[in-house]
């Protein structure tokens, strides 16, 4: 009985754990968030987490009701796009995102305002 108790235990203990990871990788967020245009090309750049293992960034015209990915995994605490058109308004919004048993949990999307690509 004690075996199986202890089992037991150990399986609680264990959720227990993976739900607090999977409350704490939700709470992380992107901070000091920029986009910059500059020659038909877009530079955002943010502030990175420690806690994160990676950021994921999109965009959309600001005008469209859809975000498309613009860069679906990245370590990095900047970004680079050359594919958007000159005087057009953009936003763009990261979040991040934290692996845990082998699943990827991402934090609040954090928005930029409307930038113009010059």
């Amino acid at each position: 009985i004690d075996d199986a108790f202890n089992a037991v235990k150990e399986l609680v203990d264990a959720k227990v754990a993976v739900k607090e990871a999977t409350d704490k990788a939700k709470a992380l967020k992107v901070s000091s968030l920029k986009a910059k245009s500059k020659k038909r090309k877009f530079t955002v750049t943010w502030k990175k987490n420690a806690e994160a293992d990676g950021y994921q960034v999109q965009y959309k015209l600001s005008s469209a009701k859809k975000f498309s990915n613009l860069k679906n995994a990245t370590t990095k605490a900047k970004v680079v796009s050359k594919k958007l058109k000159k005087g057009k308004k953009y936003i763009f919004q990261v979040r991040t995102y934290k692996t845990v048993n082998g699943k990827k949990l991402y934090g609040k999307w954090v928005k930029t305002k409307a930038v113009k690509c010059k």
